[in-house]
């Protein structure tokens, strides 16, 4: 831009020279003489401008943004419709995760004989004992924590037979959940007391009964309002329901 100015200039003072002359005072233009100055002047300037088309007032040309490419968008696969059966109406499969929980089916009322099923020997329910802390010899103890105490289930494993009968309740996989007044309080206490019910084993002699029990810790309110006791029993992988009394 100063280039095309300065030849504007020059070229302007040219044209002055050759009008004034060497040593002569200015001479006086008439309005014609000054529009042939200027359009010489125009047009010298033009010559030196690359950008004539656009004249003067825009010598350098503005870049155009580039349009900005639209990116293809994915079309959209349409939504099958869901097939129909022979009625009309829409077929719906359910679909089931492999680790959903499936609803275990329910306890099969029985008594303790029933679920235990080990003939010859019978199977007797004795009643319960509520106490703070189960203390056996000086090698065992159990204390219940604050405001709870302990349900002493008594079951009494009979050997009727003349013969000693062996007794492996271990085996059976047994698991105890106590229900009083037909609401689920708590689940038995694993031990390993020889005799403790869901893990006894030994050889009843003929005649003989074996005193086994099944600890629940349950709150102290709950003790204090018993009317019924119930439980279920796992044994052999079956749930059973047993009412105690």
């Amino acid at each position: 831009m100063k280039g095309i100015m300065k030849r504007a200039v020059l070229a302007a003072a040219v044209i002055c020279v050759f009008l004034s002359g060497c040593g002569d005072p200015l001479a006086k233009l008439t309005p014609e003489e000054e529009s042939l100055i200027v359009a010489y002047a125009a047009g010298s300037v033009a010559k030196a401008n690359r950008n004539l088309e656009q004249g003067l007032t825009y010598p350098y040309p503005e870049e155009e943004p580039e349009p900005e490419s639209e990116e293809e968008q994915p079309e959209e696969p349409e939504a099958e419709e869901p097939p129909k059966s022979q009625d009309g109406a829409d077929t719906v499969k359910d679909q089931t995760s492999e680790t959903e929980e499936t609803e275990e089916p329910p306890a099969q009322a029985a008594t303790l004989e029933e679920a235990l099923a080990i003939s010859p020997l019978t199977v007797e329910y004795r009643g319960y004992d509520l106490r703070k802390n189960y203390v056996v010899g000086d090698y065992f103890a159990l204390n219940a924590g604050p405001q709870m105490t302990y349900l002493v289930l008594k079951v009494g494993l009979v050997n009727s037979a003349q013969e000693p009968v062996d007794c492996n309740m271990y085996a059976k996989n047994l698991r105890c959940g106590i229900y009083i007044n037909d609401t689920f309080v708590s689940d038995a206490i694993s031990t390993v007391l020889p005799e403790d019910f869901a893990s006894f084993i030994g050889t009843l002699d003929g005649g003989a009964t074996m005193e086994t029990v099944v600890i629940f810790e349950i709150p102290e309110d709950v003790a204090g309002q018993i009317q019924s006791l119930s439980m279920d029993l796992e044994s052999d992988g079956t749930v059973y329901h047993v009412i105690l009394g």
